[in-house]
């Protein structure tokens, strides 16, 4: 009872935190709800794969007046409207302390700032690619990203401006403002495509040639041999050739015709 703020963890520290603009009540068990209806004595429940946690605004008080005296009247809860806020927000502990959570004033800050966008000046991450933030609605708000899937803090890459990826990363960005709520954590894993080369025999028909120099990525050689309707069936050959797979099996879907 009165608890201000509670949070809860597994064993890698990652869990839940929770706080109350006013003090709350929680309990905490590893049963579910129809499980203690149902059960008439203690020994028939049973014990369920998950916790229940109940987070309320208060609770009444126990006892009753038929044996001794009734609970205090300052204690009991009357029949009323009633109204209570709390947040729940996923963290770390390795990361962020629960009790600096805690002080953050969040009932009483009016906005919150948005989550960032980004945008990339290519469509295939096969080259050094620029990516671009952006978060918009909040005055004098800060992005802060990293590259390593870690959470981003401020005391993380503040971003300046338009930056350079030529490998695979994943990207998190947070904006932070001082008189609104830090966003959502924005995440985005960046996959970068190893494109070797590749030669062709003959090539494609200026109808079916889009990607072409991405179809083959293992050096092999690409032809279309005893089809009947080669260049109707580039893209068709185009889909079944497997980035890491040998080409000499491959089969055209409309006649047989084997990729070399």
């Amino acid at each position: 009872s009165d608890v201000r703020w509670f949070a809860l963890t597994d064993r890698d520290g990652n869990g839940i935190f929770v706080s109350g603009k006013e003090n709350l009540n929680f309990s905490m068990y590893q049963y579910s709800d129809e499980e203690l209806t149902k059960a008439e004595r203690i020994n028939q429940i049973k014990t369920a794969p998950f916790w229940t946690v109940n987070i309320d605004h208060k609770q009444a008080p126990l006892g009753t007046a038929t044996c001794g005296p009734d609970a205090l009247d300052k204690y009991l809860i009357k029949n009323a409207m009633y109204e209570y806020s709390f947040r729940i927000r996923p963290f770390s502990n390795k990361e962020t302390n629960p009790k600096k959570l805690y002080q953050e004033n969040v009932f009483d800050v009016s906005s919150q700032c948005p989550v960032p966008q980004f945008s990339t000046n290519i469509e295939k991450f096969n080259s050094p690619m620029e990516v671009t933030l952006t978060a918009e609605g909040v005055d004098n708000l800060e992005i802060y990203y990293t590259l390593d899937g870690s959470e981003p803090t401020r005391k993380s890459i503040l971003y300046k401006g338009p930056f350079t990826i030529n490998n695979t990363v994943t990207l998190k960005a947070k904006a932070f403002a001082a008189d609104a709520t830090p966003s959502f954590t924005m995440t985005n894993t960046f996959e970068k495509i190893v494109i070797s080369g590749t030669t062709f025999k003959t090539e494609p028909s200026k109808n079916y040639s889009k990607d072409k120099d991405i179809a083959l990525m293992d050096k092999k050689f690409g032809t279309t041999r005893g089809c009947c309707r080669p260049k109707r069936c580039w893209s068709r050959h185009r889909l079944t050739a497997s980035p890491s797979a040998s080409l000499s099996s491959q089969k055209c879907r409309c006649s047989l015709a084997t990729l070399t």
